[in-house]
């Protein structure tokens, strides 16, 4: 019987006990087999929780969930044991399964998510459809959340352009929400594949959606925001980007206008200033996945000659905590404390990934004691 299955059915074991449980060394199998007493005793189940998995002891059909996903085509990953995206195994709150129709991204493809307003500009429209086409074109997975406006656009833009996208769903992989995108959905659940946290026949609901931007940003990694709002449930995949350490970049608006000023914050606070795609490549192409990738890829950066080269794009492979220090700077100067705060990095493990980027070139002192990123170009 797939215990792993029933667990994910219980839907008040998150992600965050679902890891303690896992660090405890305690499987799907042994909460199943386990009677409540035991299972209070270990102290990682609340009584809420407890008394959710013994109802659902009683109510599961193994045989009747196994064939429904049989049937719908519905694939099931879980962290405990089996394939399931490194990406996301290790970000805070992860999720403990998914449900897949058709693939996960492939592992060894840069990804980048784009999100923003349902109730886009035209402007914001077009650009959308831009970069999705553009990523496309670098051979970039494109992750989104599938909703109107400047998630589908951007999915839409990286079909059309031969690409792979990637969509999240805030309910059940068997339902289309919003319902004007079947056609897409149709699209990127048969050439790439429709993900979700959610049990199948989950309907969507608000704080469904806040849930899953952490997957979102999780499965990437940069983010890229388009058009968003003072208040914005963009600016929630924004702050989950940070937390997990991936790129953040905004696509700057006019002042006056309500659509721009999410990202325009986002840039006042640090986020890069997205303008081009080929430029954002050429931004992202110091680090891992980016780097190697990218050499090996026929794209439009081969017809400018050197300018990756003369700004050493290609020169440097950044480990991780290179990389959150990185991400976390800009050109206005940071003092050590504040990119400890900002990175959550041990002072030794911080020190030595600002010495080492100060060597690469790619950071300087800017002050005593404040550092930023050095101007490439």
């Amino acid at each position: 019987m797939n215990y792993c299955l029933w667990l994910s059915y219980v839907w008040e074991i998150g992600g965050v006990t679902s890891g303690r449980m896992i660090e405890a060394g305690l499987g799907a199998e042994d909460v199943y087999k386990a009677g409540e007493d035991a299972l209070r005793s270990l102290e990682i189940f609340d009584k809420k929780q407890l008394s959710a998995i013994e109802m659902k002891k009683k109510e599961f059909d193994f045989s009747r969930e196994e064939y429904m996903l049989a049937e719908k085509g519905i694939d099931f990953y879980c962290k405990e044991k089996g394939p399931y995206p490194e990406r996301l195994r290790y970000i805070f709150d992860s999720p403990y399964s998914l449900f897949v129709r058709g693939k996960l991204p492939d592992e060894e493809t840069p990804a980048v998510a784009v999100v923003g307003a349902r109730s886009c500009s035209p402007y914001g429209k077009a650009v959308s459809r831009e970069i999705g086409e553009g990523l496309a074109g670098y051979g970039i997975n494109v992750i989104s959340g599938m909703a109107l406006g400047i998630d589908g656009e951007s999915q839409k833009g990286a079909l059309s352009a031969g690409g792979k996208t990637y969509a999240v769903l805030g309910s059940g992989v068997d339902i289309c929400y919003p319902s004007g995108n079947r056609r897409l959905y149709d699209e990127v659940r048969r050439q790439c594949g429709v993900i979700s946290e959610f049990y199948p026949g989950t309907v969507p609901q608000g704080w469904n959606f806040v849930l899953r931007n952490r997957i979102i940003s999780g499965l990437s990694d940069c983010v890229i925001v388009v058009e968003a709002k003072a208040k914005s449930g963009s600016l929630i995949t924004a702050e989950y980007a940070l937390q997990q350490g991936r790129d953040l970049y905004a696509v700057p608006g006019y002042i006056d206008q309500a659509l721009s000023r999410g990202c325009n914050r986002l840039i006042r606070q640090g986020a890069g200033i997205f303008v081009s795609v080929d430029d954002f490549v050429e931004d992202v192409s110091f680090f891992e996945p980016f780097s190697s990738y990218l050499k090996g890829v026929n794209s439009k950066n081969n017809s400018r000659g050197g300018d990756a080269e003369a700004n050493g794009a290609d020169n440097f492979k950044l480990v991780k905590s290179e990389s959150v220090v990185y991400s976390s700077l800009n050109l206005l100067p940071k003092s050590l404390e504040e990119i400890g705060v900002e990175c959550s990095l041990p002072p030794r493990e911080l020190i030595k990934a600002v010495s080492s980027l100060c060597s690469k070139g790619l950071i300087y002192e800017s002050a005593k004691g404040r550092y930023s990123r050095k101007k490439m170009g």
